[in-house]
């Protein structure tokens, strides 16, 4: 079978995959790519383009059975009040009426008791998998041996905020336009040196969408600018006026507004973040070769 009639939306159904005598239909498979698809336009940052691919979609509902099944052998129960509370959570979290939720399932093609099927499956996964797999415990030692060993990752990089007033210069412009844009420049160059406010005669006078906002650029590291100009902006001290700067784009005057330089974090400061990523990295590991195992002694046939 050739996944890439899953985008056509081909209507036919056949069996792609067998799990413990549990089959997963063409259209299941079609499916769940839908709300995958879906729950990425709606945000999910745990969906990847990569992870839509049909062959990893397909991968993702076999180990969910796989799973829901070894739960049912180590008979985990899920009673219908936990899979009320779990609806319950999602309509609250997502701001969702009954009638909302309903729509939303049939969007993605789904029925009420599908959904419910699937929370309890997802529940049941849950629980067995925290009941095979105990919470993980970093020591100390664990955390300041990473910190030692990894401390250019909790360095912040040098940022700078900056304020500027472009004279635009095109590769259109004529000799006679580029200098007169550099005598106005210079003009206003020497009048915000007599007292005028920047961020105003940024307002009159600069060219590009910056301009509403007094020229404000925000804050930025270095590698977001063009070269010249952040070789300019990062020599600067607080409140300092750039002496008129040409780029390809025109003639910028700039004004630093604030600065941070280099520094290192803490390790009181970073061990709650060292902590919970060598615990979700230990735990993710673990969860790897005990899924394999499971995958080992489970009987599937994918069928192509």
């Amino acid at each position: 079978m050739s996944f890439s009639n899953v985008a056509k939306g081909e209507i036919v159904d056949r069996i792609v995959a067998n799990v413990n005598g549990e089959i997963i239909l063409f259209s299941e498979l079609r499916r769940q790519i839908m709300i995958f698809q879906s729950m990425k336009a709606r945000g999910a940052r745990n969906i990847t383009d990569a992870s839509l691919a049909p062959r990893e979609v397909l991968q993702t509902m076999i180990d969910e059975k796989i799973l829901a099944n070894y739960a049912k052998e180590k008979e985990i129960i899920v009673k219908e009040k936990d899979i009320d509370k779990r609806v319950e959570q999602v309509k609250s979290r997502n701001g969702f009426t009954d009638k909302v939720l309903a729509k939303m399932l049939e969007d993605d093609g789904m029925t009420l008791e599908q959904y419910r099927k699937r929370i309890r499956d997802q529940i049941m996964i849950q629980r067995v998998t925290n009941f095979d797999m105990p919470p993980i415990t970093i020591s100390d030692e664990e955390v300041e041996r990473y910190y030692r060993l990894n401390k250019d990752k909790f360095k912040s990089e040098v940022k700078v905020r900056a304020s500027h007033l472009i004279l635009l210069v095109t590769s259109d412009s004529g000799p006679e336009d580029v200098k007169k844009a550099e005598k106005e420049i210079f003009r206003l160059y020497q009048e915000i040196k007599d007292g005028a406010d920047f961020a105003e005669m940024a307002k009159m006078y600069s060219q590009d969408g910056a301009a509403k906002i007094g020229g404000d650029l925000g804050w930025f590291g270095k590698g977001s600018m063009l070269p010249e100009f952040e070789r300019v902006a990062f020599g600067m001290k607080e409140g300092e006026l750039s002496k008129p700067l040409r780029t390809k784009f025109g003639f910028h005057l700039i004004k630093l507004t604030g600065r941070e330089d280099e520094s290192m974090l803490s390790i009181e400061d970073a061990k709650k973040e060292i902590r919970n990523m060598l615990q979700k990295n230990t735990f993710d590991k673990k969860r790897k070769a005990w899924l394999e195992r499971l995958r080992d002694q489970a009987y599937v046939r994918i069928i192509y």
